[in-house]
Parts: structure tokens; C-alpha cells; sequence
């Protein structure tokens, strides 16, 4: 249930260097929103996949192992507390984040009816924003299905996988905020969302 990386990731080269073994603690004690007993079953399943390395050809550093996407779900709908990962967002330091990247993406939205893909859009608060501004052809993708049965009660378009993503392409704009660098595949998601936009869009993937 665990991912071997058989190359590096950014460049596709093979041969790397390790760096160092990730202490278990840190997947323990990393994030308040964990449930303690979803989390133990999945540090089971990493316990000795911890294995920090450097690409030989481009010294990018990554993970040697990933999870797959039955046990990312099962971080996202298990492991992570729903309940304590919805009130985290509405804190009022998170919605200062959000206002910030939202400010930094107005700019790129000329036009009431642009078409905006948030990819890896959590409980919406970027596109519940957007909608609240008038911009109402938005769409929001994320792997969590208890998250999109949220945002669309709250009248937003939902999609659930790449098939429907593609279906309504193309995109003026896309969005993948905070959500790259938790992808296991971030190159191939970068080239199938590069695929899905138009020729003058935007990618946009603040911090």
C-alpha cells in the first residue's frame, strides 16, 4: 500500500542518496486536526517507509516513498478530524491566508464569467470567496468526497474526478493552493492540468 519511487519525481532520473529516516514522532505530532486511532492504523503502514533522499542528477530532495491513493483518501476522510479540519479554516488567521491569496489572484480575474478551477480545493473558501464576488463559473476538485458534499450545498460546482475535470475544459485560470506538495505525482497533475487550460490561462500555485 506503499509507493516505491523508483525515480526522482521532478527530473524522472533514476539514482538517488539518502538523506535521513524521518523520526516516526513527526507523522504522530505533526497536525492537531489527526485522529489519534485513524492514525495509528496508517503510521502502520509507514512506519518503515520513512526515507528522506536527493536526486543524484538535480539534487532535488523528496520522499522515497508515497502513499497510494486508497491510503491518501484514507488520510483525508480518516486520519485527518473533519470537524477540527473545517473549524481550522475558519479561524480567523486562516481566513487572512485565504484573503491573501485570493488578493493575489484578483488580478487575474478580468471578467465576471472567467473559468476557474480550484484543484485540491479543500472546504471551498477560496471559491465560496469568488462566489461571493460575482464570480459564479467556478469549479472545485478535490480527492475528499466529504469535502465536495460541503461545498456544493453551498451552490458551488463540485467535480470528483479527472474525467469530469476534462469534460469541462478549458480553464482561464487554475488554482492549486497548498495542494502540490502533498501530490505524490505533482509532475504528471502539472501536465494534465497544463492540458486543461486555455492557451492564454493561468496556473496559479501560491504558498
Amino acid at each position: 500500500m506503499i509507493k516505491n519511487r523508483l525515480c526522482c519525481p521532478l527530473c524522472l532520473s533514476a539514482g538517488s542518496e539518502q538523506k535521513l529516516i524521518v523520526p516516526l514522532s513527526n507523522f504522530i505530532n505533526t497536525n492537531s486536526t489527526y485522529d489519534s486511532g485513524h492514525l495509528q492504523r496508517l503510521v502502520q503502514q509507514v512506519q518503515d517507509y520513512r526515507s528522506i533522499v536527493s536526486c543524484r542528477k538535480c539534487s532535488f530532495i523528496y520522499s522515497e516513498y508515497t502513499l497510494t491513493n486508497k491510503l491518501n483518501i484514507y488520510l483525508y476522510e480518516k486520519v485527518i478530524d473533519w470537524k477540527k479540519s473545517f473549524n481550522k479554516t475558519k479561524t480567523a488567521g486562516k481566513q487572512r491566508e485565504f484573503r491573501g491569496v485570493f488578493d493575489t489572484i484578483k488580478p487575474l480575474l478580468r471578467e465576471m464569467e472567467i473559468k476557474v478551477l480550484d484543484y485540491g480545493c479543500g472546504w471551498g473558501d477560496l471559491l465560496c470567496m469568488m462566489k461571493t464576488c460575482g464570480y459564479k463559473n467556478s469549479y472545485g476538485f478535490d480527492i475528499s468526497a466529504k469535502r465536495l458534499n460541503w461545498i456544493r450545498t453551498r451552490g458551488i460546482n463540485v467535480l470528483s474526478s479527472h474525467e469530469l475535470i476534462e469534460k469541462n475544459a478549458p480553464y482561464n485560470l487554475i488554482i492549486a493552493y497548498q495542494f502540490l506538495e502533498h501530490d505524490p505525482d505533482f509532475l504528471e497533475t502539472l501536465y494534465f492540468l497544463r492540458s486543461v487550460l486555455t492557451d492564454a490561462g493561468f496556473h496559479c500555485c501560491p504558498k
